[in-house]
């Protein structure tokens, strides 16, 4: 388990963090990510987490995806998503 308890990222360096092994991310109280989740692994699990987006720094809005999920078995729950 991989437990967010703080902010990864931040509204000047939306990021693209890549879950490439069988595992879950958990939120935590408060936690926020910026940018959005590169999910190629089978056997994810997202849940409580509250996800930012508002694009690339070229401001191109299309690929603002809170979580892009190039797998055959991902779970998500309890998430939060914005783009801001």
């Amino acid at each position: 388990i991989i437990k967010i308890s703080g902010t990864i990222g931040d509204t000047e360096a939306f990021g693209v963090y890549t879950v490439d092994r069988a595992v879950t991310i958990q939120g935590m109280q408060n936690s926020k990510v910026y940018g959005s989740l590169l999910v190629t692994a089978d056997g994810v699990t997202i849940d409580g987490v509250t996800v930012n987006n508002e694009g690339d720094a070229t401001g191109n809005t299309e690929k603002c995806a809170a979580v892009y999920a190039y797998t055959d078995k991902i779970t998500i729950k309890n998430c939060t998503f914005n783009a801001n």
